[in-house]
């Protein structure tokens, strides 16, 4: 299907266009020392503009309004990031913005996003994007996720993104897979086995050793799916955003989403969820394309290097205390 800016969206089987979900809200505390050196002031990496002209988020927005309608893209930031949205020029990939009154990690966003998707569509199918990862090449990227729309409608399940692991990385979470589910234009889609969200060294080198995956918290699937999986294991949590989703379009919506927020409990969304059901969820490999969270300058400079890509940072803005090396495999 072709937008009215000339962009071919995927739709489903039944003709209906896919929503989206953008992760917003991160502070970056990793990145802190590094982007204050180089930009004079603390800013999640989400914002910044590593390399060529557009930032991470704008890059995301940009992937994902080729995915679906603009109008249909819900972004989910920090009350405290307006700051940094300001200063850049609204565009029509932008969509809808979310505010988050405080922040409580990735279920809190997950369904704070969902809340919106559902308000507008019951029936959506929905993907999940981090804003803040490093993906190259766009269009081999948007190719994988397609197929894995597929495979979700193919399949029933959730189907999750998994990057090939090119070392013993501890900052990741990780995917073990399970049994073949099915191929979609060549590409096999297996069960979980099981999750593992950034474990101890031992536990890394074994996930390598054993061909693990890199979660990479993209994920497709029906919206009212992954909002009951998460209603399976924090029925507490979806109670709160229960509340939210009738009182979106109304006066009472902001009062809502700050009450809600109160003294609400931080939770991971791969550690909560996907962790406790991994039968629910089907995993793709994300072949031939580069990805990384960006999560360390040194990371950040590795990647750019190996694409030949000129950084807008200087190497001394790299220097600080050593960081956590990679695991080494045994």
């Amino acid at each position: 299907m072709l937008t009215h800016d000339g962009t071919d969206i995927f739709l489903t089987r039944d003709g209906r266009p896919l929503s989206g979900i953008v992760l917003a809200a991160g502070d970056g505390e990793r990145l802190r020392p590094f982007t204050e050196r180089w930009l004079g002031a603390p800013t999640p990496k989400q914002y910044c503009t590593f390399v060529g002209t557009r930032s991470m988020i704008d890059h995301t927005l940009d992937r994902v309004a080729q995915w679906c309608p603009a109008n249909r893209i819900v972004s989910v930031v920090a009350e405290t990031h307006r700051r940094f949205l300001a200063r850049r020029s609204r565009r029509r990939s932008d969509g809808r913005w979310v505010f988050q009154p405080a922040n409580r990690d990735t279920a809190a966003g997950v369904l704070l996003g969902l809340s919106y998707v559902l308000e507008r569509d019951p029936d959506a199918t929905v993907g999940i994007f981090p804003s803040d990862h490093f993906i190259y090449p766009e269009w081999r990227f948007l190719h994988t996720i397609r197929l894995a729309a597929t495979a979700a409608e193919a399949t029933g399940r959730m189907v999750l993104l998994g990057a090939p692991a090119s070392g013993a990385e501890p900052d990741y979470g990780w995917i073990m897979r399970g049994n073949p589910l099915t191929h979609v234009d060549g590409c096999p889609i297996f069960t979980v086995e099981s999750f593992v969200e950034k474990p101890p060294p031992d536990h890394v080198r074994a996930a390598f050793r054993a061909g693990g995956l890199w979660n990479t918290l993209v994920m497709i699937g029906r919206a009212e799916a992954i909002w009951d999986a998460a209603a399976a294991t924090m029925p507490e949590l979806v109670a709160r955003f229960a509340s939210l989703r009738t009182a979106i379009g109304t006066s009472d919506e902001r009062r809502v989403l700050e009450a809600i927020y109160r003294a609400m409990p931080a939770h991971n969304f791969s550690r909560a969820v996907l962790e406790c059901l991994p039968g629910l969820i089907g995993v793709m490999e994300l072949k031939e394309v580069t990805w990384s969270d960006w999560g360390r300058p040194e990371r950040i400079a590795a990647t750019l290097q190996a694409l030949g890509k000129e950084p807008r940072f200087s190497r001394r803005h790299l220097t600080e205390r050593p960081q956590t090396p990679v695991v080494q495999p045994a």
